[in-house]
């Protein structure tokens, strides 16, 4: 919860520190070039959907980082679909259950790794 909230104030106070800027300036710069742009810039802004921004974001993140910041989830949301799909498409998955532990690594929970791999219909015979 606590990463969610640093996002979301850093979101809010980039959104403050974009608008009001420009919002400054359309107001005394009214009927300008830039006017029409920033504004015309914020309509485009206003009517695009969340969802689409976020699947650009995905696609340009994959593009230009290599990761398409897919796969975050909780194992009991975890179904052999996922694992049957990934197969299909030729793509790699990975799964993990585990906490941060000192000095950088992880420490598992295999309990719940295993439960995870029973889910998914991975899991060994013993």
């Amino acid at each position: 919860m606590g990463l969610t909230l640093v996002v979301s104030f850093v979101t809010l106070f980039f959104h403050y520190i974009v608008a009001i800027p420009i919002g400054i300036y359309t107001a005394v710069k009214q009927y300008s070039a830039g006017d029409y742009f920033f504004s015309g810039l914020s309509f485009i802004g206003m009517a695009t959907p969340n969802f689409l921004l976020a699947i650009i974001l995905m696609f340009f993140s994959y593009k230009w980082f290599g990761d398409p910041l897919l796969g975050l989830f909780s194992p009991e949301y975890v179904n052999g679909c996922y694992y049957a799909l990934c197969d299909a498409a030729g793509h790699d998955y990975w799964y993990l259950v585990g906490e941060p532990a000192p000095g950088g690594d992880v420490a598992v929970d295999l309990d719940a790794l295993r439960r995870t791999l029973e889910a998914a219909g991975l899991a060994g015979g013993g």
